[in-house]
């Protein structure tokens, strides 16, 4: 395999490595088949093996991509990161091409900080529909203040409005639920 690869030779084996992928499991071979996949600009077949075969250095093949021109690479490398939690650099890649990725890695974080970035720059953008799905999408991580403040900010009252009434009314639901609790302590202590 690495005289293939120093030779710069993958192609003329590449039949060899796609017949050879469910029957052995090694990190040599299946990275040689990455790097041909890539060299072939393959990202389907790329995806297919990463997804079926764990036997690679899928954080480094994910710096790889970070960087490659074509964006279903960069796609993957978001998806890589997702994968191994390294959420911050999933959302850079994902906000760079494609808002709903990086929704969806903010949401299975459960990062607060990142939850309020994402927010941050979808208002920046002016991206209205963005900054709605982010607020139902990432619903628990949002802080109301500041989705009131990014509202004012960049005009954005119509969006943010069914998520500070949706607020309101959860925090409405808390304060009748705690003065029940307060009312039957107090029937107690007498």
């Amino acid at each position: 395999m690495a005289m293939f690869q120093q030779a710069d030779h993958l192609p003329l084996i590449c039949q060899y490595l796609v017949s050879i992928q469910p029957t052995v499991d090694n990190t040599t071979v299946r990275n040689a088949y990455h790097d041909l996949l890539i060299q072939e600009e393959d990202y389907e077949a790329l995806r297919t093996s990463v997804d079926t075969y764990t036997s690679f250095d899928s954080l480094a093949l994910a710096h790889q991509l970070t960087s490659h021109v074509l964006f279903e690479f960069r796609y993957l490398a978001a998806h890589l990161f997702k994968r191994h939690q390294i959420w911050h650099e999933s959302v850079i890649l994902s906000k760079q091409d494609r808002l709903d990725d990086a929704m969806d890695t903010v949401a299975e974080s459960g990062d607060k900080q990142l939850a309020e970035e994402l927010l941050w720059f979808l208002a920046e953008l002016g991206n209205k529909e963005g900054f709605m799905t982010c607020l139902c999408v990432c619903y628990d991580l949002i802080q109301p203040d500041m989705v009131m403040e990014l509202a004012w900010r960049h005009g954005m009252h119509d969006v943010a409005m069914p998520y500070i009434v949706q607020v309101t009314r959860g925090f409405m639901a808390t304060i009748e639920m705690l003065e029940g609790k307060v009312q039957e302590i107090d029937v107690l202590k007498k």
